[in-house]
């Protein structure tokens, strides 16, 4: 009963943040970019993504295993943030050894 109420929780502050991952991205996508295009790429996965949280849920739960899928998510979770940072890092690197801003 935990593991929903959590997840029913981690439902709600997504769903209030939003707002302020729409003005995020909105502010990251460059003048000259073609803006339409990458955000509806960003919809695009956004849902895919979505999609995908659902149906591993509904697999979970009919299998009795929410514990599994929440330490099973967190792990996803760390490892794609970790490869986001390092990806952050190496291109803030190569822009300040070219010189560009």
């Amino acid at each position: 009963m935990a593991a929903v109420g959590l997840l029913c929780l981690f439902s709600v502050v997504t769903g209030f943040t939003y707002p302020i991952q729409r003005a995020l991205v909105n502010t990251a996508v460059p003048p000259g970019a073609p803006r339409a295009t990458l955000l509806s790429l960003e919809s695009i996965i956004d849902r895919a993504v979505c999609a995908l949280a659902a149906v591993a849920a509904g697999a979970y739960l009919s299998a009795g295993r929410m514990d599994a899928l929440l330490w099973h998510s967190a792990a996803v979770t760390a490892a794609v943030m970790l490869a986001v940072h390092l990806v952050a890092r190496r291109i803030s690197g190569k822009r300040g050894a070219t010189g560009a801003v």
